[in-house]
């Protein structure tokens, strides 16, 4: 059976090394700061009783990492990978989110910036939000199909990142 309302995490990731030489980009891991940080936003997740059905991320280290994270601390379903999340854009983020099952109606999206502020930006109307690293911001929309999310007006939820 189908909600009448969808709702949408975006979660950038923990903080991670810079890259060097001898790591490039794609392969960076998270800081312990990073892990821990992406360990409160997962506490908060917890302690205010969000529901998230699937978890979908880049497969960059660091967004995978982070995304693991929110699985095993929530107890969730395997994350999902998804190739055009890194580099990530917002195109990307919506054709993604248009592909996703309608009897799904939680889903948590793990990825990178620019991509993540500029589709908050478009189609949650938070013209002047940047996403942080392991900042995380919820709206919903009042429909049964993500196909048709972006018609509806988003309603913020939250927008959160670690202390």
């Amino acid at each position: 059976m189908k909600n009448n309302a969808k709702t949408l995490y975006l979660l950038r990731h923990g903080e991670a090394y810079d890259f060097t030489a001898e790591v490039d980009d794609f392969n960076r891991k998270l800081t312990p700061d990073g892990e821990q940080q992406v360990l409160q936003i997962a506490h908060y997740l917890q302690e205010n009783s969000i529901k998230i059905d699937v978890v979908i991320s880049s497969q960059a280290e660091r967004a995978v990492s982070s995304a693991n994270i929110i699985r095993k601390q929530l107890n969730l379903p395997q994350v999902e990978l998804e190739e055009c999340l890194y580099p990530c854009t917002s195109s990307c983020i919506y054709n993604t989110i248009i592909s996703i099952d309608d009897n799904v109606n939680n889903i948590l999206i793990v990825g990178h910036n620019p991509g993540l502020t500029a589709f908050a930006q478009e189609y949650m109307q938070l013209e002047t939000m940047h996403l942080g690293t392991s900042g995380i911001i919820s709206c919903s929309y009042d429909t049964n199909s993500w196909a048709e999310f972006a018609l509806n007006t988003a309603k913020r939820n939250f927008v959160t990142s670690p202390k």
